[in-house]
């Protein structure tokens, strides 16, 4: 900015123990401040946000200390109070066996995830838990003391997990009593073994029954082979067996005869697969058999995972079913509903089951003819060979048959004996193999309350908790709180900050405080003030405008110590108050409350020199203050003759400083604004509210005023060794029918040593 050579000499005009404390006050941390404010802009927005959230946690942290504290408390206390929990397991683990792998090792079938999920759920039936319940006596316990449906209390409050990378299932119970918790889980285990081992029981006897079958029509048959032997070599006798060369239709004889054999036994297993499967079918009561068996129904794919998923959905209803029961007859509504949804399940699911196994059966029956179409053309091929044999030599070849078939016989026997004794209905038949990993046992330390965990998680919770208040408090809160937020709400420039004092620790008036204490820091930060405003001011202007939203927010107080700063500095400064309604600075600086003043002045009573009043700070501060009570002070402050006046008065002096009444209450600070040369706007942290403070400047600028910055007032910042404070009690009202306020010196003693408010 451009300014004449007057101007830059005012500004150079400074005392040398004044220009140290300058000095001294640009190194300050307040002007560090206000330099970091001047950068602000080059920091990230992650910064800010970073460093707002951090301001609002350290103007908080009573509520959030108080908060943690009392969920720490809370916590403790339900720890307290909390019924000591204990926790049984025992694991289950799955090992993929199977009847099938007895028949034919290419028909293993591997497990799905579904099958254990679905063996969960049954874990957690209605059936198992009911029979655990009666079987186990577990109403005895002191655990069931008083529950109404134990078999439902028991089934909601088991716990039954699926391992994530193994197929073991953990059956847990939590109880107060740690011998109640380990048989409870001990007897579900139990109860759903015995089930288990019932289902595999069935289906391994239908094989079993076959097999049996089978090797005893194979023995009848061995047996009458080996008479037919006998008699044939008591016919024979002369006939020398077993010195004859084999010819190569006897090689080829027993070539056929293997093969023979071979696809017999292929026919068997087959056999053994289909017939079962079509007994199920037949039999329409019997589709879930169907599921349970290896052979009846895939264990993988979409239709038996769509089955399964039917099953549970089911065994889920059931369970809902006789939790409405408790509650409702049979005839309502809802139970008919409940059982209606369950009669369209299990029609669905008997359909689909049907389906599928009729899609097994047919390609059950083709491997059956296709196994029987191999037998019967071996056989034909073995019967054609048997005849040349005979047509070689009849007797020889009738012996070598004889043996032949014993041989074969004994063979397929030895095969049925190897395949029934593989069978173990007790542990290696059905879909899993289920043995028991671990057996529940009573606990010592309780598994709940866990008071480490608690404790951790109330501190958190009541940390996140405490920072979301803050954070709301803070978002309802309208008030400025830091010099930061200035800038980007208002668009004006930050002059300078001043720290929050105490009245009591100065001797004298506060408003006067950059006189009677000049190396304290709420001087310095006066001083940098007025170095602000000495370099803001427009060339050739002198009438300076100090006023704020509202009123108790210090404008008063920065007008006076500010022009006190300025004559400190060599300047010829006049303090002008035109704040008519409340005056101050007569009081602030200890004149009489009689005499002439700025309303004499413009009601033409008195002349100016009469009515100023000198100040000794080297003779360079005069004011001109207000004493008396007028009824019409915006048509004074208004009218041509305030204009004149302030047009004199500048050719008197370097600078001049209007105190007036707030902007928001009266029209007189708008008045006086549109014909200073410019203004600074007072704020103070903690109380003058954002909205206001907008609305004040959006006046201001509407009434053609230069805004030169504004001062943030009441600041709080960390003690050091060097900083000390100060307050002062101020307080702004307005009534047409009241004077101007007197106080004797005692009173105003008193008052600016109490350290009641703080700026």
């Amino acid at each position: 900015m451009m300014r004449d050579e007057k101007e830059i000499h005012n500004a150079q005009r400074v005392s040398p123990e004044s220009g140290v404390l300058t000095r001294r006050a640009e190194n300050h941390p307040l002007r560090r401040l206000e330099d970091e404010q001047a950068d602000g802009h080059d920091h990230s927005s992650a910064g800010e946000i970073s460093r707002g959230l951090l301001h609002i946690i350290m103007r908080r942290r009573k509520l959030i200390l108080a908060t943690v504290v009392l969920f720490l408390v809370a916590s403790g206390l339900y720890i307290l109070k909390a019924t000591p929990m204990y926790l049984s397991s025992s694991k289950l683990c799955m090992e993929r066996t199977g009847m099938l792998a007895v028949l034919n090792s290419d028909m293993m079938i591997t497990e799905s995830k579904n099958y254990l999920n679905t063996q969960v759920v049954l874990i957690k039936s209605t059936p198992i838990v009911a029979e655990a319940v009666s079987k186990g006596n577990l109403k005895s316990l002191k655990t069931f003391i008083g529950v109404d449906n134990l078999t439902v209390s028991l089934g909601k409050n088991l716990v039954v997990t699926v391992g994530k990378k193994d197929d073991v299932i953990t059956v847990s119970y939590e109880s107060p009593y740690p011998k109640d918790s380990a048989k409870v889980v001990n007897t579900i285990v139990k109860a759903y073994m015995d089930s288990h081992s019932r289902k595999r029981l069935t289906t391994s006897k239908d094989v079993l029954r076959i097999l049996e079958r089978e090797k005893k029509t194979r023995e009848i048959d061995l047996q009458d082979k080996h008479q037919k032997l006998t008699d044939f070599r008591k016919r024979n006798e002369t006939l020398a067996f077993g010195t004859q060369q084999k010819s190569i239709v006897i090689v080829r004889l027993l070539q056929l005869s293997d093969a023979v054999t071979n696809a017999e036994m292929e026919l068997i297993s087959v056999r053994a697969v289909y017939e079962p499967l079509v007994e199920m079918i037949e039999d329409d009561g019997n589709f879930m058999k169907l599921v349970n068996m290896r052979h009846g129904l895939p264990k993988e794919g979409p239709a038996y995972d769509e089955v399964m998923t039917i099953q549970d959905e089911l065994v889920k209803l059931e369970l809902q079913l006789e939790q409405l029961l408790q509650t409702c007859t049979s005839s309502h509504p809802s139970v008919k509903a409940h059982q209606n949804r369950m009669k369209r399940l299990s029609d669905r699911r008997d359909r689909k089951v049907r389906e599928v196994a009729t899609m097994q059966l047919e390609s059950l029956r083709r491997d059956y003819l296709a196994a029987l179409k191999q037998y019967d053309d071996l056989n034909k091929s073995f019967n054609l060979q048997k005849d040349l044999a005979r047509q070689l030599n009849t007797r020889a070849a009738e012996y070598a048959m004889l043996e032949l078939e014993i041989k074969r016989i004994e063979r397929f026997c030895d095969v049925l004996y190897d395949k029934i004794k593989k069978i173990n209905i007790g542990s290696d038949t059905g879909s899993m193999n289920i043995s028991i990993l671990e057996v529940a046992r009573p606990t010592e330390r309780p598994s709940s309350p866990r008071k480490a965990r608690i404790m951790g998680i109330s501190m958190l919770a009541g940390l996140i908790i405490a920072v979301l208040l803050a954070m709301f408090l803070e978002w309802m809160d309208y008030r400025l709180r830091s010099a930061e937020e200035v800038s980007p709400l208002l668009g004006v420039t930050v002059m300078g900050v001043l720290p929050r004092v105490v009245s009591k620790q100065i001797e004298g008036p506060i408003a006067r405080v950059t006189e009677l204490e000049p190396t304290s820091l709420i001087s310095e930060s006066f001083r940098t003030i007025r170095t602000a405003a000495f370099f803001g001011i427009p060339a050739g202007g002198k009438t300076l405008l100090v006023t704020s939203p509202e009123p108790s927010e210090g404008k008063s107080f920065v007008c006076s110590n500010l022009a006190l700063a300025m004559a400190q500095a060599g300047h010829k400064v006049l303090l002008l108050e035109a704040d008519l309604r409340k005056p101050v600075q007569a009081r602030n600086f200890g004149f009489e409350s009689e005499g002439h003043d700025l309303c004499g002045v413009l009601a033409g009573r008195c002349t100016v020199d009469e009515a100023i009043r000198s100040h000794g700070v080297e003779h360079n501060l005069d004011i001109l203050p207000c004493v008396q009570h007028v009824h019409n002070p915006s048509e004074l402050i208004g009218s041509c003759v305030f204009g004149d006046l302030l047009e004199t008065l500048s050719q008197k002096y370097d600078q001049i400083l209007i105190d007036s009444p707030p902007i928001l209450p009266v029209a007189d600070a708008r008045i006086i604004a549109s014909i200073a040369d410019a203004t600074i706007l007072v704020l103070r942290a903690g109380k003058s509210s954002r909205k206001l403070s907008e609305h004040a400047v959006r006046i201001l600028r509407g009434s053609g005023a230069r805004i030169l910055g504004a001062v943030m007032n009441d600041i709080r910042i960390q003690r050091s060794s060097r900083n000390y404070g100060y307050g002062y009690d101020y307080s702004y009202a307005y009534k047409a029918d009241e004077g101007p306020a007197k106080k004797s010196p005692k009173k105003l003693e008193k008052s600016v040593n109490e350290p009641s408010r703080s700026l």
